[in-house]
């Protein structure tokens, strides 16, 4: 089967580009990613009706242990799960099919790969609400030390510019990090790398087009969250109660997500197109096969 589009209709895309394709590649093969998408969230949806240890402490101890168990458990097969998307993506996109179950084999062939480059990831990227809580902690520990020496309005200048100095300092950081190692897991499942490779791979993929990145993901979550937003705000209205909303939050989260791998893989595509001629690799894989009807 030939590739989601003709080979020759590779070539670097804009950020709007890209949010189209995806539109346009999910609309097509929504069916299996639905499949991964489920496979990936009713762990999680398990888990967020069963886990009442944390809302009800008088459960105890044990149960809450449990749930916590259970919750690192789901989170972990989330991610494998996620990595299977990619994987399914990848095949849409170059393949021009996806099959479920040989994404999910290829994503439980690296688990320990996949969930420690991810892990690095996001300590890697919360590192930067370290930086703007030491920084507004450093910030109040000179305002209580030297604020009373100095004038009131002075010394609230100071504090004003000390946090905003400290929480731009943490986001920036975040974003960063966020742009440069997007691509991870992707880099573990598509090219086969242990975490530490591909959390490089990544790095050298994403520099010089951070900003580019962080432009395409920040808005596709923000048009990700306000669906979930506006759908928990339509169920919170008619029912009124928040565990209820919260849970049908989550099954909606398992029709919608899929949108987030299908932009992830596509933006890697993009950035190997830019760096490394790969749609040049992919016409002359595409001049060696057979003829064959290839959608538009």
């Amino acid at each position: 089967m030939g590739p989601f589009v003709p080979a020759d209709a590779f070539r670097p895309r804009s950020s709007s580009e890209i949010l189209d394709a995806s539109v346009q590649l999910l609309r097509v093969h929504y069916a299996p990613l639905l499949v991964l998408s489920a496979i990936a969230w009713v762990p999680r949806l398990v888990v967020s009706v069963t886990g009442k240890a944390y809302v009800r402490p008088a459960l105890g101890v044990g149960a809450s242990v449990t749930t916590l168990v259970l919750v690192l458990v789901a989170m972990a097969w989330f991610v494998i799960a996620q990595a299977a998307m990619l994987v399914a993506v990848s095949d849409i996109y170059v393949g021009g099919g996806a099959n479920p179950a040989r994404a999910l084999r290829a994503a439980l062939t690296r688990p320990g790969a996949i969930i420690l480059s991810v892990l690095a990831k996001v300590i890697l990227i919360a590192v930067g609400l370290l930086i703007a809580g030491i920084g507004m902690g450093v910030v109040a520990a000179l305002v209580a030390g030297v604020g009373s020496a100095m004038p009131r309005g002075i010394a609230l200048v100071l504090v004003g510019v000390g946090i905003g100095a400290a929480i731009f300092a943490g986001v920036w950081w975040s974003l960063r990090m966020f742009a440069f190692y997007f691509a991870v897991p992707a880099t573990v499942v598509l090219e086969q790398l242990g975490a530490g490779a591909a959390l490089t791979r990544a790095n050298q993929l994403a520099r010089g087009s951070a900003l580019r990145i962080v432009l395409t993901l920040v808005l596709l979550y923000i048009i990700y969250l306000a669906v979930l937003a506006l759908l928990g705000a339509v169920v919170y209205l008619a029912f009124h109660g928040f565990v209820l909303t919260q849970t049908l939050v989550t099954v909606f989260a398992l029709f919608v997500y899929p949108i987030i791998p299908v932009v992830t893989a596509l933006l890697y595509y993009d950035l190997r197109i830019r760096k490394e001629g790969y749609d040049i690799e992919l016409m002359a894989g595409a001049l060696n096969d057979p003829p064959a009807t290839q959608p538009a």
